[in-house]
C-alpha cells in the first residue's frame, strides 16, 4: 500500500475517533447527543478528494509554468550561443578587413607622396 494513502485512512480514522470521543463528551456535559453517520465521513472523504483535485491541478499549472519558463531559458541560452559564435565570426573578419583597410591606406599614402613628388618634379620641369 502507498505510504501516503496509509497515512490518509490513519488520519480518517483518528479523525473518526476523535469526533466519537468528543461526542462522548458532549453527551456527558449536556446530555445531548449528535448522530455522525457513515454519510458525514464520506462527505468528508469526498470534501479532502476535491480540495486535493483542486491543489493538485494548482500545482499541475505552476509547474507546466515553470517548465515553460525554463524551456524559453533554454532557448534563449542556445540563441545566445549561436550569437556568440557568430560574434566571433565577424570579429575575425573585421580583425581582418581592418588590417587590409591599414594595408590599402599605406599604399595610398605611398602612392599619394609619389603623386606629390612626381607633380613637383613635372612643375619643376615645366618652369
Amino acid at each position: 500500500m502507498d505510504p501516503k494513502n496509509l497515512a490518509l485512512s490513519n488520519m480518517i480514522v483518528d479523525m473518526h475517533c476523535y469526533v466519537r470521543d468528543l461526542n462522548i463528551n458532549l453527551q456527558k456535559q449536556t446530555k445531548k447527543f449528535n448522530y455522525i453517520t457513515p454519510r458525514d465521513f464520506i462527505d468528508l472523504i469526498t470534501h479532502f478528494e476535491h480540495l486535493h483535485d483542486k491543489k493538485k491541478k494548482e500545482l499541475d499549472e505552476k509547474e507546466n509554468h515553470i517548465n515553460s519558463g525554463l524551456e524559453s531559458l533554454a532557448s534563449t541560452e542556445k540563441e545566445v550561443l549561436d550569437l556568440q559564435d557568430q560574434l566571433k565570426i565577424f570579429e575575425k573578419e573585421l580583425t581582418e578587413k581592418t588590417k587590409q583597410k591599414d594595408i590599402n591606406m599605406t599604399q595610398v599614402k605611398a602612392e599619394d607622396s609619389n603623386v606629390k613628388k612626381k607633380s613637383k618634379e613635372v612643375s619643376a620641369l615645366e618652369k
